[in-house]
């Protein structure tokens, strides 16, 4: 019975040792919710491999919505908010992130934009993945939504690049 407190003791310790251990684990995991976000250039790399700026997408949306190929031109609104997000340092651009898992982020850490921007998300999912229509009314709302939500969290956040998206189509 003597040794009855040394084997707690021992188990405290251990307890103790791996709490930290799992702890350090999550706050340097690269999809930890510890990780805080780097400031990016807001370059998006597309599945082959293209490396297109915020702007490059948008002039990819007009492009591909003038030939009426309009869900695939939503998807490059889509994703030239994510990278206008990423290049004013509030959230991380990861290769395979999915669009539900930004939409997470965006309403833990920009709680201001976070409807907004589940709307929008919403918008893209539906006529993405659920293959509802998507024209010029879609395109338009997707556009406004994204030039607010950058408007609303990029003022004071990112000095010089002000006017380049101040005058976002």
């Amino acid at each position: 019975m003597g040794g009855t407190w040394q084997s707690y003791l021992v188990l405290g310790g251990l307890v103790l040792l791996a709490g930290w251990v799992v702890y350090v684990l999550v706050k340097n995991s690269p999809r930890g919710p510890l990780r805080q976000p780097r400031r990016s250039s807001g370059v998006v790399v597309t599945e082959g491999g293209d490396v297109l700026s915020p702007a490059a997408w948008r002039q990819e949306a007009e492009r591909l919505a003038a030939a009426g190929r309009y869900r695939e031109a939503l998807r490059a609104r889509y994703r030239a908010l994510v990278g206008d997000l990423a290049a004013l340092g509030l959230l991380e651009e990861v290769p395979g992130r999915t669009s539900g898992e930004y939409d997470r982020l965006v309403r833990a850490q920009l709680p201001e934009i976070g409807r907004e921007f589940s709307a929008a998300t919403d918008l893209f999912e539906r006529c993405w993945y659920g293959q509802e229509e998507a024209g010029n009314d879609e395109q338009r709302a997707l556009g406004e939504r994204a030039r607010a939500m950058v408007s609303s969290v990029g003022a004071g956040r990112r000095g010089d690049q002000r006017d380049e998206l101040a005058s976002v189509p």
